[in-house]
């Protein structure tokens, strides 16, 4: 007797080829710089035809900005998860520690090509403030912006760094324990303040 799998939804369909793509695009973009990815490569790499990445996200910059909105609801639904305060527990810090780490790693390419492309500049910068205010609602005090620019300031440097010194640098673990000794050191400031 043969089965069949269960034949997916227009929904499931189109939600898997959208995921499919913009894994596909992050893959490159790690790998190359914005201007010479080719929505064409995405697609050979996704294993779908060209005219869906159309489809599914108009362009190349498009699909950028969904890949931006999907990090920042990611850091949006961790925030939530705090409830406004960076006392909670280890697990959660260590989260959004992670996730800095992640978005960092997943812009190294980008923030170099900024400084050429004003397009591609407008849409980091629009990425950056919206990742600054809700770093900063996060730490909540009077220097949390500061804070803020504080945390994201130390993701860039590790991103120059690991271009201009690449066997040296573990990006990742510098931004990883830089991000958690910070998250950490806020979060024990706040309890004391509370005490």
């Amino acid at each position: 007797m043969s089965t069949t799998a269960p034949k997916r939804s227009r929904a499931e369909s189109t939600a898997l080829t959208r995921a499919r793509i913009m894994d596909a695009a992050r893959e490159l973009l790690a790998e190359r710089p914005y201007s010479e990815v080719t929505m064409a490569e995405i697609g050979e790499r996704a294993g779908i035809a060209f005219s869906a990445i159309t489809y599914h996200f108009g362009s190349k910059r498009g699909l950028l900005v969904a890949i931006f909105a999907e990090l920042t609801e990611a850091f949006d639904t961790l925030v939530d998860g705090l409830d406004g305060s960076l006392e909670g527990d280890a697990a959660s810090l260590d989260e959004i520690s992670s996730w800095y780490s992640t978005v960092t790693r997943r812009g190294v390419m980008l923030v170099a090509e900024t400084l050429r492309d004003p397009e591609l500049a407008e849409l980091m910068g629009e990425y950056f403030a919206r990742l600054l205010d809700t770093s900063a609602e996060l730490f909540g005090d009077d220097h949390a912006e500061i804070e803020a620019q504080a945390l994201i300031s130390m993701g860039l440097g590790a991103i120059f760094l690991k271009q201009i010194l690449p066997e040296r640098i573990d990006h990742l673990g510098a931004l990883g324990e830089g991000a958690a000794l910070m998250l950490a050191g806020i979060a024990d400031r706040d309890r004391r303040r509370g005490d």
